[in-house]
This record gives C-alpha cells, structure tokens and sequence, in this order.
C-alpha cells in the first residue's frame, strides 16, 4: 500500500485517484511510480483550481469551467472541507438541465445550506433559485462587475471562495479580475 498526497480537493477527486491507480496497476505499473504520478498532479484553471487573492490573501477555488448536478454538489461539500472560517459560494446557472433545470437549482440553496456555508452569491435566472432555501447571507448579482466589487469588500484572509458554474456564464472573467498576473 502507497500513501499519496493529492493536491487537488474533493473526495471526488480521491475517487479519481483510486480509479487511474487502479488501471495504472493493471498496465503493470509499480506502486511506488503510480504513488509519485499523483501526488504531482495540480488541478487545471477552471477546474478545481486554487488561488490566492493577493490583496487579502483570501483562498479562491476556481471550478468555473462547467457545472452539472452531480459536480455542483462535489464541489459544494468540497468547499465545506476547506479548513477555513468563513465559507463563499458564487454560482451562475447550470446549462443543458432541460426539465429539471427549476429542480436542480433549487438544490444548490439546499446544498449551500447543509454543507454549513456562510454566503452564496449568484448570478442567473435559474440561479435565483437556490437563494430561497438558503438562509446564510446571499445576493443576486447583475453584473460581473457588481459581484466583484461586493466580494473585494467582504474577502479576507480567513475566507475561502469557490466559484463554479457553466462556462457559457464565463465565471473564469471573474478568477481572472482577482487573481491577476497568477492566473494560468
């Protein structure tokens, strides 16, 4: 057995993990090398990626590249992991949901909810509707522009911020405005 330090967050992501540890095994693969593989890995922009703000040295988490049910939740108790004080959410609508698309963004105020955090911020029609079941403090946003300028006057140090919808609602902007030259 090999122990492995990831550098990504989530459980999803352990289970990741363990599935390529397991088809590397199988390849033929020593443990030892299939150890050191993952434990080199670092998240890709968009996708579970970390920051730090650098005038307030707040942790974002940008997961800003695509947004489904199943990876709103993950990201969401992701998020309540995050040894941290205060806990940010900014989410903007989930695409292609069809049908479902009232159902599942009603989900994501009940996630935000159990998973203990402290704000949620969004931005969309379908979006609006997690704030009914949240109680934390939260907003409905306009603009990118709006949103930054309240989340610049709330971050601090001891705040994490996880920012994740659909790439069509181009979250990443919103990264890229507060992190700057770090960006990659």
């Amino acid at each position: 057995m090999q122990r492995v330090n990831l550098r990504m967050p989530g459980e999803h992501q352990v289970m990741n993990a363990h599935a390529a540890a397991a088809i590397a095994h199988h390849l033929g693969l020593e443990p030892s090398k299939i150890a050191d593989g993952l434990s080199k890995l670092t998240a890709y922009r968009g996708r579970m990626k970390r920051y730090f703000d650098p005038d307030t040295k707040a942790l974002l988490i940008d997961d800003s590249y695509n947004a489904s049910p199943e990876s709103m939740k993950a990201a969401i108790a992701s998020l309540s992991a995050v040894k941290k004080k205060d806990k940010c959410l900014i989410v903007a609508d989930m695409g292609e949901l069809g049908a479902q698309s009232d159902y599942w963004h009603v989900q994501i105020g009940k996630w935000a909810e159990y998973y203990g955090v402290d704000y949620l911020f969004v931005m969309g029609d379908k979006s609006k509707l997690a704030l009914k079941q949240f109680t934390g403090s939260g907003c409905i946003f306009q603009s990118k522009s709006a949103l930054l300028a309240h989340l610049k006057g709330i971050m601090h140090k001891d705040m994490v911020v996880l920012i994740k919808g659909s790439r069509v609602c181009q979250l990443d902007e919103c990264v890229r405005d507060l992190v700057g030259t770090d960006y990659e």
